[in-house]
């Protein structure tokens, strides 16, 4: 889980001030040498981490971080001429097994994938606020955190689309992401932190987020995704690797062909009658 950096600003700009006093004024005071110079050493070793928690009003805005992310992707014009996208990828199982995925998405909130695992295909589709699930011909609407995180997922760029999906978005500190140094950035839907995004502060890219989701009647869905190995496509930076990291056991999806407004079939996401 991410670790905040708090600290008592008050005390920490009293000692800090004090210190800086002495690149200027000469050390008169015998007695006081010893402080002066533990403060001294103190305040160039974690200058930097003192820096971070006395100005954490001026961490850029939820808002900004999302449109920074846009940009860092390639540009909002950029992805708002993305009609479609699709990638063919293999995902690690636990025990060893591996799964083929191809997922094509538009841009008008539809979205399929098809998950074959041993010969068995499952495929999840989404067409606007509809989810659901075809196990071999057998057909299950998803509802509760499961249609959530489907929605969610059906997203071509949710840094784009976010205000879809959450109320307000708020910069929360910093913090070491997957060993990346990121702004945390909290995602609230109904006075609830739905979902926690973490942007790398020197790309400004997605290095991942964490949802919590509620179960009725059972414990919280949570996940944590973390995007890695950014490649040019079309313009575009995208992920090529995700690792799916659940509570007791990691997935890890790497993408061997991505596809930009390639022909999509629109019957593909026809809602079944039996659901409607």
């Amino acid at each position: 889980m991410p670790v905040y950096c708090y600290a008592s600003t008050h005390r920490l700009s009293e000692d800090f001030g004090e210190a800086q006093t002495l690149f200027a004024a000469p050390i008169i005071d015998e007695r006081h040498d010893m402080r002066r110079l533990i403060l001294l050493m103190f305040c160039l070793i974690f200058g930097s981490l003192i820096s971070e928690c006395l100005g954490q009003e001026d961490f850029p805005s939820g808002e900004e971080l999302f449109a920074r992310c846009v940009k860092a992707i390639g540009s909002e014009e950029a992805l708002k001429k993305v009609k479609s996208i699709q990638f063919e990828s293999t995902i690690k199982l636990n025990q060893g097994m591996t799964a083929t995925c191809l997922s094509t998405k538009s841009s008008d909130g539809k979205m399929k994938i098809s998950l074959t695992i041993s010969g068995n295909e499952t495929q999840l589709f989404v067409n606007g606020d509809t989810a659901w699930m075809d196990q071999s011909g057998v057909l299950t609407k998803l509802e509760g955190p499961q249609k959530t995180l489907q929605l969610l997922t059906a997203s071509t760029f949710l840094p784009l689309d976010y205000r879809k999906y959450f109320d307000s978005v708020k910069t929360t500190g910093i913090t070491k992401f997957e060993g990346v140094k990121c702004y945390e950035v909290e995602c609230m839907k109904n006075g609830k932190n739905v979902l926690t995004y973490s942007f790398s502060k020197d790309s400004g890219l997605e290095a991942g987020y964490w949802l919590s989701l509620d179960v009725p009647g059972g414990d919280p869905l949570e996940l944590t995704l973390v995007f890695q190995d950014y490649k040019g496509v079309e313009g575009l930076q995208l992920a090529h690797r995700t690792i799916y990291r659940y509570p007791a056991y990691d997935q890890t999806m790497t993408v061997e062909k991505w596809t930009v407004n390639g022909k999509v079939e629109p019957s593909q996401f026809k809602i079944p009658e039996r659901l409607k």
